[in-house]
This record gives structure tokens, sequence and C-alpha cells, in this order.
């Protein structure tokens, strides 16, 4: 047992290990695009005042305009204000602590919450699974740029994903939690979560609809009406919200920009297409090896549920639901845009694919345990007996071929190149000019370098692009530009 449990100890040390070009990287980071839209008036708040107070209501007054005049998304406008560049440039550097900290934290609640608290798994064991599956989410996002290092895209995106995850944490153990003291207090929160969860982005809010629902559809199909609140109260909140959300004066003017829109059929058809086509792209030797490294974890599940009487006779009915749901999330893009979404998007469906997966995994082990009647506490001996190797094998593995497509190895190619310190120069040399030029109408140089997770957008050479607008009135001028004009410094 002792040697299991170094096991396990030495593989948390190595995703723990494969985060921290990710975090060196961050420093290097600075604001783009929706940062200074979400962060105009919150920016100027704070350097007026320095009261966190006046900026928390700042923020909220921004979530109001937003919802009036862009967009509906009342919980994350709220979050997207607070970028931390508005306190200071340097401070920008705080978002891949939010966003990655956010995914490794919901993924452990999960991991407490259900493998500790309902399943009775060891807290190292459930530890471990959870920074496994954290470590495939973040090291493999399809879009490490959006979903770690710009801030207000990861923060509807990433951050929103990790709610949904608590969401379904608490969902899970406040149906099966054998503790009936403070049930109701639960469905509460749960159904608080439910509310924020819809007032973020539309995907992550209806993969939320979807999941809730089919709890209401749990709860009644096992007769469990002494707690049939805790489904109906938590999807009654989260459907007002997203309902608050999708009909909002913001939302319908955003829509009318976009013409190409598909119907529902045709929404269908492609989300299914696109799906499928993703799932079968991110499944290969680096998920078959992540999948080994979970086995441990998986046949202790497997025992605790068959404990229960759990008796896995669904297979394929979960495994079609599954491939289902992970489709179903392209439809709220191709339905509102005609087309798949930005890369922030598609990752937080990859989460969503990571995660099911992993399930998908566990439960057609259980079922070959419940077809097939092998031991599994024979094979967790066995591989207790060999744990100096099995480790150790697959992560040589898993260096040798998922690890160069990582957003580790890619972090440390912005790094180690030299283009991660020159684009931070490069940006404080132009918050320097802007920040304490003289002249109201401005350019700034285009940037000479883009590292791959650190650039996402930048102001254009027309002085009515939105960015443009946005930066503008974030420094208080008139009109910025990309460019250069002879008659006037630059920096």
């Amino acid at each position: 047992m002792k040697k299991y449990v170094n096991m396990l100890r030495t593989l948390i040390a190595f995703f723990l290990l494969s985060f921290i070009p990710l975090i060196l990287l961050t420093f290097y980071n600075h604001p783009s695009a929706d940062d200074y839209s979400y962060g105009k008036f919150t920016y100027h708040v704070w350097n007026s005042t320095h009261s966190l107070f006046e900026v928390l209501k700042s923020a909220i007054d921004t979530s109001i305009f937003f919802w009036n005049n862009c967009d509906g998304l009342y919980s994350s406008a709220f979050l997207m204000a607070l970028q931390p560049g508005i306190f200071g440039e340097k401070y920008y550097a705080l978002t891949a602590f939010i966003t990655m900290g956010s995914l490794i934290l919901s993924n452990l609640f999960f991991a407490k919450m259900v493998l500790v608290n309902i399943l009775k798994l060891s807290r190292i064991e459930s530890i471990y699974g959870a920074l496994l599956s954290a470590f495939m989410m973040i090291q493999w996002m399809p879009s490490g740029v959006q979903g770690i290092y710009w801030y207000d895209g990861s923060m509807n995106y990433t951050c929103f994903f990790s709610v949904l995850m608590l969401t379904v944490s608490m969902s899970i153990y406040a149906i099966q939690t054998q503790n009936k003291v403070g049930v109701g207090m639960w469905g509460v929160i749960t159904s608080l979560l439910a509310f924020i969860l819809a007032g973020g982005n539309h995907v992550t809010a209806f993969a939320g609809i979807l999941y809730l629902f089919g709890v209401v559809v749990y709860l009644i199909i096992n007769k469990r009406k002494h707690i049939f609140f805790l489904g109906i109260l938590p999807f009654f909140a989260i459907m007002s919200g997203f309902l608050f959300n999708v009909l909002s004066p913001g939302t319908r003017a955003r829509q009318a920009a976009f013409t190409e829109r598909f119907g529902v059929v045709k929404t269908i058809i492609y989300a299914s297409f696109t799906g499928c086509q993703y799932m079968d792209m991110w499944f290969g030797i680096t998920t078959l090896i992540c999948i080994g490294l979970m086995l441990p974890v998986f046949f202790n599940i497997i025992l605790r549920l068959h404990e229960r009487g759990f008796q896995f006779h669904y297979p394929l009915l979960v495994l079609v639901l599954s491939v289902g749901f992970t489709c179903a999330l392209f439809c709220p893009p191709y339905y509102a845009m005609g087309v798949k979404g930005e890369g922030r998007l598609i990752n937080v469906i990859y989460f969503t694919y990571t995660a099911l997966l992993l399930f998908n995994t566990m439960y057609i082990l259980g079922w070959l345990k419940v077809r097939c009647n092998f031991q599994i506490p024979k094979r967790i001996k066995y591989l207790r007996g060999i744990e100096t190797y099995i480790p150790i094998c697959l992560c040589v593995a898993l260096l040798c071929t998922g690890m160069l497509d990582s957003n580790g190895y890619k972090a440390v190619k912005d790094i180690s190149s030299g283009d991660a310190e020159t684009w931070s120069r490069e940006n404080y040399e132009r918050v320097e000019f802007l920040t304490n030029t003289e002249y109201d109408d401005v350019f700034v140089m285009p940037f000479t370098v883009y590292p791959e997770l650190l650039y996402f957008d930048d102001i254009t050479y027309n002085i009515n692009d939105w960015r443009n607008c946005a930066m503008a009135y974030y420094y208080d001028l008139n009109t910025v530009q990309k460019g250069e004009w002879t008659g006037q410094a630059i920096w």
C-alpha cells in the first residue's frame, strides 16, 4: 500500500511540474481586445478612487451596460470588468493563475464531493484523479491563448466551465449523500450556481440546462419524490437565468449582426458532424496513455459502486448520450452565428469531452467486471507490485508523444525563443506611451513578435474599429491606430 501511495505522489508531482512553464509564461502576459472593452469603466474608476468598493460598483454597472447594449452575459460581464490589468499592467500576470486555478480547483472539488464524500475513496487517490483530469484539460486544450492567458476569453469560457463542474458536483452530492441534514441548503447552493452559470457564455449554460434536465428525468424515473426539488429548483434557476440572458436587449442587438444563422435541422446536422470530427481528432495515443494512468482510480471507483449494488447495465446508452451531449454543445454557436465558434468555445467542448471520456471508460470497465466477473482486487494488487515501472514507462511515453503538442511545450518555446520577453517589453513601451502622451490622436507601432500562447488580437489601422475605440477610451484618448506617422514620435 505504501508503494502504491508513493506511486500516486510521484505522478502528482509530475503533473504539477508540467504546469511550471505555463506559470512562468504568465509573467509576460498583457491585455488585448475585450479586456479593454469590458475593463474601460473599472479602469478609470480605480485610477480616480483606488477604492475596491467603487470598482465593484462599476463592474455591476458594466454588466448592466452590456446587458442593454451588447450581450446578456450578466455574470461573466461582471467578472470580465475586473480583469487584473485595471489595477496595473503587471497584475495581468494573475490571469493564468485564475484560469488554470479554476480548472484545477473545480476538478479537486468534484473529487472531494463525489469520490471522497460519496464513494469513500482515499484522499490521495481522489487528488491524483482530479489532477490527472486537470492535466489533460490544461495541457491539450485546443486554444491555450484563449483558454489560459487572454483574461476575458478564458474568464467567460474556461472559468465558467469550472462553474459548470461545481454545479454538477453539488447536484450529485445533494442527491446521493446519505446525510440528509442540510439537504435543502445543498439544493439552494446548486440553484445559485446554476443561475450564475446561466449568466455566462451560451455553451456552458446550455450544457448546464441539458445536465439539470437529465437530473429531473433521473429523479422522475427513480421515483425519488422526497428530493424532487433538488432537480426542479436548479433547473428552474438555470432556465430563468438563461432566458434573462438570451432575451436581453444586448443579445438581440448582437444577434442582428449575424445574418447567416442556421435553422434547427441544419444546426443539429452540422453540430453532430463537427462534434464527431473533433472527438476523432482528440482521441489518440496521448489520450490512451492518460487513461492508462487513471486505471487505479477507475478500479477503486468500480469497486465502491459495485458494493453499492450498481450494475453498469447500459454502457452503449451511456456512450451514445455522451457523444450526443458533446455534439450538442456545438448547437448554440451554429444556431446563433452560423459558425462553430472560436477557440475558447472549442476549449469548453474539449473539457466536456475529456470528462465524459473518463466517465465512459470507467463505466465500460465496470460493465466488463459485472459481465465477465473478473476480479479487480487481484489486478490492483498486481499493479501495486510493479508500480516502480508502470508510471515511469507511461510518463516517458507521454513525454515522447503528447507533450510535444502540449501547451506546456509551447510555453517553453515562447520563453526560450525570447519572443515572450520581447512581446512583454513592447507592450510595456506601448502602455507607457499611451498613458503619458500629450496627444489625443495617436499612432502605435505594430508588435515585432507574436508569441503563440500570448498573442490573441491587436488594434488595427482603422481608427473606427471596435478594438481601437475600446483602447482609446481605456487610455482616455480620442483615437488610436496602428501605424507610424513621421511627424510624431511613437515611443
